[in-house]
């Protein structure tokens, strides 16, 4: 009973809010485009070490991630503060299959990313240093295992969730984030059976505004 009482009170004060607030959810703001690069590291999840080659265990090293993004800020801000942005991401992460005693298998596990991204940045103040976001997209990842010889690239649902600080100077901005990312239900060669790739990566990176 407590928790319908609360559901229904967070429900109510929900309500409340967005009724106040619809004024201020289409106030304008200054919108752009911008192009943005980054890289960083990646590091996978244990279910994802556990893979299976016939008899043998191996298991992903940390690798490496590199993308770009074109996109842009939309022309209005949420309750004041809050401004939306857009994008298009192509990303490629890269990491070494080891055998569980650490021994070099010759593989490597490759994916690329296309997704669309929205990201919501929180800026209470114009001269703000250091803005606070989080987003998510969603796409398709294209899975690879190169050196496995007759191993075919698996193209499936890709999911990512972004928290990161923005470091506006001018037309340039720079950013460091944390990202999760989960491609669903990879599982029709040899190597993987019906697991999800999933994992973080830590990356840096510049944006230009135009």
């Amino acid at each position: 009973m407590n928790t319908i009482k609360l559901a229904v009170a967070a429900l109510f004060g929900s309500a409340l809010l967005a009724g106040t607030a619809h004024a201020q959810l289409f106030e304008p703001a200054e919108g752009n485009w911008y192009v943005s690069g980054f890289g960083g590291a990646t590091f996978f999840n244990d279910d994802v070490n556990d893979l299976d080659l016939d008899v043998l265990q191996l298991d992903t090293d940390p690798g490496y991630f590199a993308g770009a993004a074109f996109g842009g800020r939309l022309p209005f801000r949420s309750f004041g503060f809050i401004h939306t942005r857009a994008e298009v991401e192509v990303s490629y992460q890269n990491s070494d299959i080891a055998f569980d005693n650490g021994a070099d298998t010759g593989l490597s596990l490759d994916t690329l990313f296309i997704v669309a991204n929205t990201v919501a940045e929180f800026k209470w103040d114009e001269d703000q240093r250091i803005v606070p976001y989080f987003g998510g997209g969603l796409g398709v990842g294209i899975v690879d295992v190169n050196g496995a010889g007759d191993v075919d690239s698996e193209s499936r649902l890709a999911t990512t969730n972004h928290l990161g600080l923005l470091f506006p100077a001018g037309r340039t901005e720079f950013f460091g984030e944390g990202r999760y990312f989960r491609i669903w239900n990879v599982g029709e060669d040899d190597i993987f059976e019906g697991v999800n790739v999933d994992g973080f990566s830590v990356v840096v990176g510049g944006r230009l505004n135009f």
